[in-house]
Parts: C-alpha cells; structure tokens; sequence
C-alpha cells in the first residue's frame, strides 16, 4: 500500500511558527486528509509539517 503525503514547511524554520503552519493546514479544505500520520520533522534546515492525504 503506497502511502501519500503532503509536506508543508514552517516558515523561517522557527518553532514559533509551527502552531501558526498548523493551523493554515487545518483551515485548507482542497486536503484529504487519511489521519493515518501527521508529524513534525525537526531538522538542520528547518521544520517540514507532513500530512497523510489520499
């Protein structure tokens, strides 16, 4: 079972935005969204957002 995501990256990669990213991704009404997996990835780079979607 291929398993599909979307990736949204935080701007800035500040952990202050990440409850500012969350939110816009809630708000997006184009995403179906599976539940199966939604995380946070910390990394050198930034914070990247991943949701599951169909």
């Amino acid at each position: 079972m291929k398993q599909n995501r979307e990736v949204f990256s935080v701007p800035d990669g500040k952990p202050e935005n990440v409850g500012q990213t969350w939110m816009e991704i809630w708000e997006r009404d184009d995403l179906k969204k599976t539940f199966i997996a939604e995380y946070e990835r910390y990394h050198d780079k930034g914070i990247d957002i991943y949701i599951g979607v169909e």
